[in-house]
C-alpha cells in the first residue's frame, strides 16, 4: 500500500512540473522571439551515496546529463546555447570516490564534494536510517588529495561534524563553519571556497559566520536555479531510483514549484 501510494505522490508531483516545463518552453521562446532575457538557466544537483550495486544507474544519469545540458563546474559560467548542470555529493562517502568519480571522469563531467572534515576516513554515524551509510566510511585523506589534484573535481566544506547548524549554539555553529575550511585546507593545501549547509539548515547568522570564514559561496538544498550573484543558492535532489523523466525535469528545474509547497506548509504548521 505505502509503495503504491508513493508511485501515486510521484506521478503527482511529475505532471506538475511537466506542466511547468511547458510553461518554461513557451517563456523561453517568447524571450528568444523578443531577444530579451536569458533562457539559459543553472541547475545544481545533488547526491550522498552512490552504492556499488547502483553504479550503472549513476552512469546512465550522467549520460543524460551530457544528452540533456552543459556540465559546468559549480562556481563556473554558463558559456553555451544549453542550459548548464553542477553535480554535488554531500558528506564525502567512499563509494562516490569509487563510484561515481571514474564514471564522471570518462566523460569530462565536473563535480564537487562537500566532505565533513571532522569524518574523513571514519563512518557517517549521523545518519542511522540508510542501510549504504551503515557499511561505508567518509573516504580517506590519500582518496581527498588525489581527488583535490583532478582539474574537473572540487572540494567544499560540509561542516566538522555534520550537526543541524540551527540547533546548536551560535559559537559552535561559527566553529563549525569555519574550523571545516581550515581542516580540509591544511590536509589538501588547496583553498576551500564553498560550503554546503548539513541539512540544508540555515539562517542569517550562518550565512554572516560563512562569509566571515571566507567561502566564495554556499549552498542550500532548497529546489532553486543557482545565480553568480546569489551568496546561497539552491540545489535539486537526484535519486538513483528516480525515473528518467523525474531526472531529466529535475536538470530543467521543473521541480522548482516545491518551494513554494514546503512555504506553505511551514505557514501552516505556525497555525
Amino acid at each position: 500500500m505505502a509503495d503504491a501510494e508513493d508511485v501515486i505522490v510521484r506521478l503527482l508531483k511529475l505532471s506538475i512540473s511537466i506542466i511547468v516545463y511547458i510553461s518554461d518552453r513557451v517563456a523561453d521562446g517568447l524571450r528568444k522571439c523578443l531577444s530579451s532575457g536569458n533562457t539559459r538557466r543553472h541547475v545544481i544537483l545533488y547526491y550522498h551515496s552512490i552504492p556499488d550495486e547502483k553504479r550503472d544507474k549513476f552512469s546512465h544519469q550522467m549520460d543524460m546529463v551530457k544528452r540533456h545540458a552543459e556540465p559546468i563546474m559549480l562556481t563556473g559560467n554558463i558559456n553555451t546555447s544549453k542550459s548548464a548542470v553542477s553535480i554535488t555529493f554531500d558528506d564525502g562517502i567512499e563509494n562516490v570516490y569509487r563510484n561515481a568519480v571514474p564514471e564522471l571522469v570518462a566523460r569530462g563531467i565536473p563535480f564537487t564534494i562537500f566532505v565533513t572534515s571532522g569524518y574523513v576516513g571514519r563512518q557517517a554515524d549521523w545518519i542511522k536510517n540508510r542501510a549504504e551509510y551503515r557499511e561505508e566510511r567518509l573516504m580517506s585523506v590519500e582518496q581527498l588529495l588525489e581527488i583535490s589534484k583532478m582539474e574537473l573535481a572540487e572540494i567544499g566544506s560540509h561542516s566538522v561534524s555534520h550537526k543541524d547548524l540551527t540547533t546548536i549554539d551560535e559559537n559552535d555553529a561559527r566553529r563549525e563553519i569555519a574550523e571545516s575550511k581550515n581542516m580540509l585546507e591544511k590536509i589538501l593545501n588547496v583553498e576551500i571556497l564553498t560550503f554546503s549547509y548539513p541539512y540544508g539548515k540555515y539562517s542569517r547568522t550562518h550565512v554572516t559566520y560563512a562569509k566571515e570564514a571566507g567561502y566564495m559561496r554556499t549552498y542550500s538544498i532548497e529546489p532553486r536555479v543557482a545565480s553568480l550573484e546569489g551568496y546561497v543558492n539552491g540545489r535539486f535532489s537526484v535519486g538513483l531510483d528516480d525515473w528518467d523523466m523525474e531526472f531529466i525535469l529535475k536538470m530543467k528545474s521543473s521541480y522548482r514549484w516545491l518551494i513554494a509547497v514546503a512555504k506553505w506548509k511551514s505557514l501552516i504548521s505556525k497555525y
